[in-house]
This record gives C-alpha cells, structure tokens and sequence, in this order.
C-alpha cells in the first residue's frame, strides 16, 4: 500500500467516527421531552360607581355683613418741647505775634567805595610788575621745553632714515659728521651742508642723504614764534 492510500482510509475512518458522534449528539437532543407550562386564569369583575341622590335646593338667603367699627383712639398730647439751650460760642484765640529780626541795612557797594590808603596805591604797581614777570618767566619755561620737544623729534626722524653703508662696514670705517640745515615754520628743508666732515667722505654723504629722505619735518608748535630755525645735528657712526 502507497502513502496515499494510507491517507485516504485514514481520512475515511476518521470522517466516519465523527458523523457517529455528531449523529448520537442529534437523536439525544430531537427526543428530549419539554415540560408543559400550566397556566392560571384570574377573573377581574369591574363595579360600576353609584351616583348620589341629589340634594335638595336649600334657599340662600343674602345676609348683609356688618360694617366693621372704626376703633377711636383718643389724640395723644402733644408734648411740649423743651427750649434747647443754645451755647455760646467760643472766641478765637489770637496768636502771639512772634518778633521779626530786624532786617540789616544793606550796603551799598556801587556808590559808596572804600578809599585806598597811600601805602595800596605805592604797592600796586610793584605786584602788578611781579606778577608779569612770573608770568613771563612761566611762558618762557614752557616754550623752552616745547623747542627741547621738537630738537629731539627732528633728531629721531633722521636717526630713523640713517643707514651704514655696506662697503664702509666691510672696510670697518668709522667716524661722526655733523649736518646743518635750517628749518621753515611749515617744515620744509633749506640750506643743508656738512659743518663737520670725517676722513671717510662716503660718510658724509650718508649723512646728507639721510636727512634729504626724511622730506618735510613736522611744522613747529603754535606757541613756537620762530620763523626759521637753525639745526646742527652731529652723526656717528660705529661698529659695534
């Protein structure tokens, strides 16, 4: 026998084993006997109401209500009223006047000037001299310091455009040259020379070409009154 028809009969059976199951579930059921249900019957008698015997008409007899008595109520008196006794009325306190200080009498500086004395009148001129003097001393200390100022600023733009040159270096020549030139109140450059010169004229010329590069100096201070203004300015050079 083939696997399929194993399967087959198997499926057979099984299918049968069920119907006969389902079969005996059914008959048990179909046969099973449903109690009877009793039923009870109730008898409702309705009654009907019984009228009333009518009355019978009674005569209504109108009786006029007695009009109610206004109870009289004696006046009452009339109480007198007491005067009422009026106070008074009471007088304001004066206040003490306080006492004023008596205003100052005020001077009158326009008119009335007090007189100088002869030893005011020797003395004014002396300090008035005095005080110029230190005035004048003052300005000349600060215009000093302010002419120190612009030497030292006119020296270091040169420093700055000062060079060594090269072939003098190698050689190791050395020396110090002084550069003159006058200044105008905008700055610009006039009249420069070499005052001093050195053995080596290459350093001269140095010297000069470093002031020519410098253009146009700063222009001098308001409170500088030059309008020219000399400069000699000693250069060095060293090895170092």
């Amino acid at each position: 026998m083939g696997y399929r028809t194993r399967f087959t009969i198997g499926l057979l059976i099984s299918a049968a084993l069920h119907a006969a199951v389902l079969g005996k579930y059914w008959s048990s059921q179909w046969f099973v006997q449903t109690p009877e249900t009793k039923t009870t019957v109730f008898r409702v008698k309705v009654l009907q109401p019984k009228t009333p015997a009518p009355l019978p008409a009674a005569s209504v007899v109108a009786t006029a209500a007695p009009a109610p008595q206004q109870k009289t109520t004696p006046p009452r008196e009339r109480q007198e009223k007491k005067p009422e006794r009026k106070k008074p009325p009471r007088k304001p306190r004066k206040k003490a006047a306080r006492p004023q200080p008596a205003a100052k009498p005020v001077q009158n500086t326009m008119t009335s000037s007090p007189r100088k004395t002869e030893k005011q009148v020797k003395t004014e001129p002396v300090i008035q001299a005095q005080t110029s003097a230190a005035q004048q001393v003052a300005s000349a200390g600060r215009i000093a310091t302010l002419e120190d100022h612009y030497r030292a600023r006119v020296r270091q733009e040169i420093e700055k455009r000062k060079f060594y040159p090269a072939r003098a270096r190698r050689q190791r020549r050395q020396g110090t040259v002084t550069v003159a030139f006058v200044l105008s109140r905008d700055g610009s450059i006039g009249h420069l020379r070499l005052l001093k010169k050195c053995q080596y004229a290459v350093l001269g010329r140095t010297a000069l070409a470093a002031v020519r590069k410098v253009g146009r100096f700063p222009p001098f201070p308001a409170d500088i009154q030059r309008q020219s203004w000399a400069f000699e300015i000693p250069l060095s050079y060293r090895i170092r």
